[in-house]
């Protein structure tokens, strides 16, 4: 992992873990993705040394959701309908490197 991935991977995992509960953008410099929604779930798991993280964006349309996967080089992005819909139906899975995001707070 070169040392500007990592630093971009350590500010994500940062804001992901201070703003839980709060509506966020996403968007991909230079690409398509450009997401807004509200951060409803955090999770780390050890796997014998290896920490997966992921967390849950609810979208503004409430039949879908975005579960945002930390790799070490990249970011995974999978958009996928809810609970109540049937997810099989619909999944849209993207990798971003992390040199290419760009993340903040929703603007009203």
């Amino acid at each position: 992992m070169t040392e500007k991935s990592s630093s971009n991977r350590d500010s994500l995992l940062q804001f992901l873990k201070e703003n839980q509960g709060t509506e966020i953008s996403l968007k991909e410099r230079g690409g398509g993705l450009s997401l807004f929604g509200k951060l409803t779930d955090f999770s780390e798991l050890d796997l014998c040394g290896r920490l997966l993280v992921e967390s849950e964006l609810s979208l503004e349309t409430p039949d879908l959701k975005v579960t945002l996967t930390l790799h070490d080089e990249l970011l995974g992005v999978q958009v996928s309908g809810n609970d109540h819909a049937n997810p099989e139906l619909f999944l849209i899975a993207r990798e971003v490197p992390y040199s290419r995001l760009k993340f903040g707070h929703k603007k009203t």
